[in-house]
């Protein structure tokens, strides 16, 4: 199912170039009203998912970079493996794969802890009057796209292997079936 890395590249094409846009363009820690509950920001976010980690020593960076990078392969080989009627979920595995590699470039292009510039350039800023949703980009919207997705995969969507199984099953559970009919073709055949 590789042919759908194309999603993994066009997220982490969007995600660089949004985020360049932004640090080329924005002072760090402006706002920019969009809509009354939308602001485009400039921000780093040093730790993962809601700056957890974000206080953590020098070891956090290497860490950081080290399981991504374990599970960017580990998504790739997933991906390659699935059969052709996992397609929404090799989608949501792309959208997620190239999620954590925009982030993974982040950390990589904006480690700058001299001038207090560390981790990924989050821009995308949502609030309801004074409560503020932490910031993110358009690595972190793919990243949760695709979850949302694995997770409609996984509870709605039947792997034909499995309905073949049921159906059997369900024969095999319902031995009157086959003497219904049996019976019935008799009482044809007596008339």
């Amino acid at each position: 199912m590789l042919r759908y890395l194309w999603v993994s590249l066009t997220v982490i094409i969007l995600d660089q170039l949004t985020k360049y846009l932004v640090y080329s363009q924005m002072p760090l820690r402006e706002r920019i009203n969009v809509l009354p509950v939308f602001d485009i920001t400039y921000n780093h976010n040093p730790g993962v998912a809601f700056s957890f980690l974000a206080d953590a020593g020098v070891w956090k960076t290497y860490f950081l970079i080290s399981l991504t990078l374990l599970l960017s392969v580990i998504l790739f080989i997933w991906i390659a493996r699935m059969k052709p009627w996992e397609k929404l979920q090799a989608i949501g595995m792309s959208m997620i794969l190239g999620g954590a590699i925009g982030n993974l470039t982040d950390r990589f292009l904006h480690t700058d802890t001299a001038n207090h510039k560390e981790g990924v350039v989050d821009f995308i800023l949502v609030y309801w009057n004074d409560h503020l949703f932490p910031a993110f980009n358009i690595a972190d919207s793919a990243i949760t796209i695709g979850v949302i997705v694995i997770l409609w995969f996984m509870i709605f969507v039947v792997d034909p292997a499995e309905q073949d199984g049921q159906e059997r099953v369900n024969e095999q559970s319902n031995p009157n079936t086959s003497i219904d009919i049996q019976s019935t073709d008799k009482t044809r055949e007596s008339k």
